[in-house]
């Protein structure tokens, strides 16, 4: 057996160019070479059979059922030859590879050690200088031998840096001829090579399926598998079978069955039913598999594992960030989708501040060839966490609005993701929290309404209008809803700690909060009347209206599934802005025209809801002192100078943040107004207080606030709203 690669490449860089063992493949390579002794045992059988004494039409019949045999085993016995070809020659490659960098490594190291040997010898006489003592001639001695000492020095480095170029380019062509090994391990083109059971065949083939192959040459029932697969899609009377199905599974069995199965690797579970049975289950299934399953099922099939509630979600962000970069290095993969993929991967690298981020869920379902509309906006469905979701002690679901898809404005969310975050994190230390954990989730798991020069763009590329996708009809909330109650769900049963569950009060524990903003909140009041399980907060920015059975619903006796208060009321909060002019285009077409030609159900502003409070967006001062902007525009974040409802130190950020949170309290606070009196003459002057009053950080100076403390004298202290803990600290955390 091939001995341990060496652990330390010292001097060169870059570590082990080409890691592995060649021996290890060898039974692998045997195997192979066994399944095609086996095959052609077979077709010997079989072509004996083509040759029988005698003629008839019944001979002939069973002569041609013999050679059809005979030459599907020859395919398939070429295929299981291939892919031992190609093994032996990675394992053969591995070990050339191997080879050449482990004598460029020794070459390498012993110029090293030449080279610090002679450094020292260069030290000594450069130290110990002989001129004085021994006189001119050993003085030229002396510097001759520092010269030839240098020069030495100087081809070891030289030396080094060729072994370098060698290792380097030995990793180039390991990473190309492993990735040409993998491709080519790859026995599901077999499915191309089966006999043709037509009318005119006998129907006497021993496989009839690549699933047939892989079960009599991976030792499980791939077939039963498959209908297992198709049958739980389409009721829920046959889910544990599926699940119990697959937990049989061993890695290797794993990994060969969705190789030959991307159909099913690369999409969420098409499963029916409760949200909480099902994850329910998928989080008990998920719990008794053992480590190398789980890998092999994260590693095989990314679709499954990257969006299954149950399953931790730093183990769905390696399955999803696997699932995304494998999709879009695939050569058959649109332009669209491969541009929404590259956005989200970007968007979930982790910047500067240090806030972790992961994708928690992928669903590529849109791409499916049944699931075609003629829009590419579409295509990817994922959300982004900044922070740790299984650790956080208070998780936020951000819901955008219209135009908002992975591929055009992933990044640009994640962004007002991140004013979000770290106004919570101020906001629990200043209620105490020393470390907070948080996460805010930014999903788009639903089709958002797009931009009307989308809909322009079909409509010149000959697509039929879809009034189903205008921001005023309530179709897409719909849908989204019933996405988001799905999420919320999976949400909550996955951090809860409940082992068995009553469905009043089911997996409260967790505590889970939304803020929508826009369509966003039309979506959110859908998902809340058919949510399994409650949240604890929900916030609304700039509402687009809210369907009329949404609300009917909320004003119910039972109302949301939403926590309530101590006097009773749904902790549910809003606001908006009398600058904010397109949120109207949202509610207001259906109550103008005639109802049925825009939308199927009339909308309202929250206002209509009973139990929801409204809070402050107009721009005020702290009482330590910061100048909290109003809102300028109905968007989320930014545009050009106009701050969006959930810019950073905005008033309606700070208030919809903690709400968020749960400290509903600071709601009833108030902030001083931006404004303090001059003496003029007899008479007092109205003074506005400007950016020039404040320093970097948007603090208004001590004089000054001194100033509009006086002007508002009427407002104690412990009524208005502090913005900043006493020793603010950045977070580095999620």
């Amino acid at each position: 057996m091939m001995g341990s690669r060496p652990s330390d490449w010292s001097p060169l860089t870059g570590g082990d160019p080409c890691p592995g063992d060649p021996d290890s493949w060898q039974a692998t390579i045997n195997h192979w070479s066994t399944r095609k002794t086996e095959i052609d045992a077979i077709r010997k059988v079989l072509n004996r059979g083509r040759c029988i004494d005698g003629r008839s039409n019944r001979i002939t019949k069973i002569e041609h059922t013999f050679e059809l045999g005979a030459t599907m085993c020859e395919k398939i016995s070429g295929e299981f030859q291939r892919v031992h070809d190609v093994l032996t020659d990675w394992q053969k490659n591995l070990r050339e590879m191997q080879e050449k960098a482990d004598a460029a490594l020794s070459v390498a190291r012993q110029a090293q050690i030449h080279k610090e040997e002679t450094q020292d010898k260069l030290r000594f006489y450069e130290r110990h200088s002989l001129t004085s003592a021994l006189g001119r001639l050993s003085a030229d001695l002396s510097g001759s031998m520092i010269f030839s000492l240098r020069q030495d020095i100087s081809e070891a480095n030289a030396c080094i840096a060729t072994q370098q170029a060698v290792v380097d380019e030995i990793r180039e062509q390991y990473t190309s001829r492993s990735a040409t090994a993998v491709n080519g391990y790859n026995i599901s083109g077999i499915g191309g090579i089966f006999v043709d059971r037509s009318s005119g065949a006998s129907g006497l083939a021993p496989f009839s399926s690549a699933d047939e192959v892989l079960s009599f040459f991976l030792g499980f029932d791939a077939q039963a598998l498959t209908l297992a697969f198709e049958t739980a899609a389409a009721s829920d009377e046959f889910q544990p079978q599926l699940l119990d199905a697959l937990s049989k599974l061993t890695p290797q069995q794993i990994n060969e069955y969705f190789a030959a199965h991307p159909e099913f690797a690369r999409f969420p579970l098409q499963m029916q039913g409760s949200n909480i049975d099902r994850a329910e289950a998928y989080k008990a299934w998920w719990a008794q598999l053992d480590e190398n399953q789980q890998k092999a099922f994260t590693i095989a099939a990314p679709g499954i594992v990257g969006n299954m509630d149950g399953v931790p979600y730093t183990v769905r962000d390696q399955a999803n960030r696997k699932l995304a970069k494998t999709v879009a290095e695939d050569p058959n993969t649109d332009e669209a989708t491969r541009k929404a993929l590259e956005n989200l991967l970007a968007a979930a690298t982790m910047k500067d501040d240090g806030i972790p981020r992961y994708v928690t869920s992928l669903d590529l379902s849109n791409i499916k060839p049944e699931n075609e509309d003629g829009y590419d906006y579409n295509n990817v469905l994922a959300s982004v966490s900044l922070g740790s979701v299984d650790d956080a002690d208070k998780v936020t679901v951000v819901v955008p609005g219209m135009t908002n898809n992975v591929a055009g404005s992933i990044e640009d969310l994640v962004g007002t993701g991140d004013n979000i975050y770290k106004e919570q994190y101020r906001a629990e230390q200043l209620h105490g929290t020393n470390d907070p954990k948080l996460a805010v989730v930014l999903w788009i798991g639903y089709e958002t309404p797009p931009h009307l020069d989308e809909e322009g763009r079909q409509l010149l590329g000959g697509k039929t209008f879809t009034q189903s996708k205008m921001v005023t009809d309530i179709y897409l909330a719909e849908q989204g809803g019933q996405n988001l109650a799905g999420f919320i769900d999976g949400l909550n049963v996955t951090k809860s700690t409940a082992v068995t569950c009553e469905r009043d009060g089911l997996y409260s524990d967790a505590h889970i909060s939304v803020i929508a903003h826009s369509y966003g909140t039309t979506t959110t009041a859908e998902a809340m009347q058919v949510s399994e399980t409650k949240v604890d907060n929900i916030v609304m920015y700039g509402s687009a209206g809210l369907g009329i059975e949404s609300i009917y619903d909320a004003n119910s006796a039972e109302g949301w599934n939403v926590e309530r208060d101590a006097k009773g009321r749904q902790k549910i909060f809003f606001t908006d802005s009398m600058e904010d002019w397109t949120a109207l285009g949202g509610y207001l077409p259906g109550w103008l025209l005639d109802s049925s030609l825009i939308s199927k159900e009339n909308r309202l502003l929250p206002y209509a809801v009973a139990d929801a409070q409204r809070f402050q967006s107009t721009e005020g001062i702290s009482a330590d002192g910061y100048y909290l902007e109003d809102v300028d525009m109905h968007g989320f974040n930014i545009d050009g100078d106009n701050q969006g409802y959930a810019h950073k130190q905005t008033s309606s950020l700070v208030y919809g943040a903690r709400a968020a949170l749960g400290y509903t309290e600071d709601l009833d606070l108030k902030l001083y107004k931006p404004y303090y009196y001059e003496s003029e003459g007899d008479s007092l002057r109205l003074v506005p207080v400007t950016a020039a009053d404040c320093d970097e950080n948007g603090r208004v100076r001590p004089e000054i606030m001194q100033k509009v403390r006086k002007a508002q004298s009427s407002m104690t202290g412990d009524q208005v709203l502090t913005f900043a803990p006493p020793l603010s600290r950045a977070p580095t955390r999620g």
